[in-house]
């Protein structure tokens, strides 16, 4: 949903900023929220190599995502699970344009594994192409403090928005942001119901393919 969508981009915007992977500018919303002409100056910043504003993700909508074009992609996540094989290969085939190749993360519960895999069976090469991987639970738990930070600013950076304080369309400035040393130390139990589980049971499958 739209709303979704733009959920994720603000959370993630707090997480690369506060894990020093890079400013909040470079995680980017592509949805119909944004004008026509801000699309099309989104697309064009992808595009741009020498861009001293460069962009590193984009989250889409599945109904935006439909027809864009970005050369430049060459990993789709899915955040979700798809629940149709056509969605499926809709999302995927924003990656490998043109005779490139290109992978595809999808992000599973122990549960979703079953439904995953008959979906592929009808999509080319079925489970053929798939990797399985489990997160690595040590790799979860040493971020935890930081996590929890991030969603604390996110909450706070939503009722912002809501209240008509903070342009939804505008990266976040630094008063959203706590230095890094204050995410604890990363021993807090984690449980909370933004996740997608238990991290330990929790699996990726990682799909190669070219177009």
């Amino acid at each position: 949903s739209l709303d979704s969508t733009h959920r994720l981009v603000r959370l993630l915007q707090l997480l690369y900023a506060t894990g020093d992977y890079g400013p909040p500018s470079c995680i980017a919303e592509f949805s119909s929220a944004l004008p026509q002409h801000a699309r099309t100056a989104l697309v064009k910043r992808c595009n741009n190599p020498t861009s001293s504003n460069k962009i590193q993700v984009v989250v889409c909508s599945d109904g935006m995502s439909r027809g864009l074009d970005i050369p430049s992609i060459t990993t789709v996540i899915h955040y979700d699970v798809p629940n149709y094989a056509k969605t499926y290969v809709h999302r995927c085939g924003r990656t490998a344009r043109a005779g490139r190749t290109g992978v595809a993360i999808s992000l599973l519960k122990t549960g979703q594994a079953k439904v995953f895999e008959r979906m592929r069976m009808l999509v080319g090469n079925g489970m053929e192409d798939v990797e399985k991987q489990r997160v690595r639970g040590e790799l979860v738990r040493e971020n935890v403090g930081r996590y929890r930070i991030c969603l604390g600013n996110l909450r706070g950076v939503m009722e912002r928005e809501n209240q008509g304080g903070l342009d939804r369309l505008i990266p976040l400035g630094t008063e959203w942001f706590h230095d890094k040393n204050d995410s604890g130390d990363g021993n807090d139990e984690y449980d909370d119901d933004e996740t997608s589980g238990n991290s330990e049971d929790d699996e990726t499958s990682d799909d190669s393919m070219e177009e």
